[in-house]
């Protein structure tokens, strides 16, 4: 089993405080130490931590930001403010926040005046923090890994849509990209599920009956899954694709909802790392409040009975989890963290 450590891109700061959170303790301690030299400064609004500029108000309002997501862990709060603020390091290259004992003085300055404020901001406002959920851990995996369907939520090692794991839709780092769309998508995971059934991915491509009706059954499965509907569902037609396509009535499931594609949704890779609830943050039509910052969907890839595929007659349909049920929703350790509608109620029901 692969544990997950992600290299810090600040094109994709959504995933930066995924990493080094097993060492944040220690260096929260030693941020917590090293800010006592910036008290005699405090009214200032900027700071010099050569060579970055720290903007007070820029770092105060990407911490509320995350208050406002939900986020309720000072060590991921501080983590992923100081990776978009400060991860791409001004002398040039990259820095992973906490910064290591080596790492440039700039670096470790600006992560204490971070920690700082973080923790300022959260005894102001009374929060209760929250402590990170040992149990909820991403792993990276490849589709030959053992154990499949895996229990632990997965990412597969290069982003491709694989049955059993999700897919990281703002990373643009892999080897598949996501504004290649819906049809990629679906047939992009139909292939890595027919070679997982040790059947011939071309399936998944080709013109034949057999090969049109493998796509419309896996992309009932998409349609049929509740937490997609729930949480990326919307009725506006010209949502429900990437950028490249145009809409399809098969992009739409029965009750008329297909996934939100555009970037208005609630971070919630880092919300099922932290222990929280997966989140809706759209209206039914697809909007987010004007006060919020967007994502792109995290997207669960329902895992497939392999046996069915397998067959003489090979048949795309879910399997099911070890309490009974369906694969067309994430492992059950996701499906316990519940889901925040945010008030939101789905016509019909969620899911096919």
């Amino acid at each position: 089993m692969k544990a997950m450590r992600r290299t810090l891109n600040p094109s994709i700061p959504q995933t930066a405080a995924l990493i080094g959170l097993a060492i944040v303790g220690t260096l929260w301690t030693t941020a917590a130490l090293a800010k006592r030299k910036w008290k005699k400064t405090k009214a200032r609004k900027k700071y010099t931590c050569a060579p970055y500029m720290y903007d007070e108000e820029a770092v105060r309002s990407a911490i509320d930001l995350r208050i406002r997501e939900g986020f309720q862990d000072q060590s991921l709060v501080a983590s992923e403010v100081a990776a978009e603020l400060f991860g791409e390091y001004p002398g040039g290259g990259t820095i992973v926040f906490p910064p290591g004992p080596d790492d440039p003085v700039g670096a470790q300055c600006v992560w204490a005046l971070v920690v700082d404020l973080v923790d300022l901001i959260f005894t102001k406002q009374n929060i209760e923090a929250t402590e990170l959920d040992e149990g909820i851990a991403w792993q990276l995996r490849d589709r030959n890994d053992p154990g499949y369907p895996w229990l632990q939520p997965s990412l597969e090692v290069d982003n491709i849509p694989t049955p059993g794991m999700f897919v990281d839709m703002g990373n643009y780092e892999g080897a598949w990209d996501p504004s290649s769309g819906y049809d990629s998508l679906v047939r992009t995971s139909l292939a890595n599920a027919l070679v997982m059934a040790g059947k011939d991915p071309a399936l998944a491509t080709g013109s034949s009956s057999t090969s049109k009706r493998l796509r419309r059954e896996m992309r009932a499965l998409f349609h049929c899954s509740k937490f997609l509907d729930n949480l990326y569902g919307q009725t506006d037609p010209n949502k429900a694709h990437g950028p490249g396509e145009t809409a399809q009535r098969w992009m739409v499931n029965s009750q008329g909802r297909g996934l939100n594609w555009n970037a208005v949704h609630a971070d919630n890779l880092q919300r099922i790392g932290q222990g929280l609830a997966p989140r809706r943050q759209t209206d039914l039509q697809g909007d987010m409040p004007a006060d919020m910052a967007g994502h792109p969907m995290l997207m669960w890839v329902p895992a497939v009975d392999h046996n069915a595929l397998g067959g003489a007659i090979p048949t795309v349909k879910a399997s099911e989890w070890s309490d009974g049920s369906s694969t067309t929703e994430p492992p059950p350790v996701v499906q316990n963290l519940g889901l925040d509608m945010g008030g939101v109620e789905m016509p019909g029901g969620a899911g096919c």
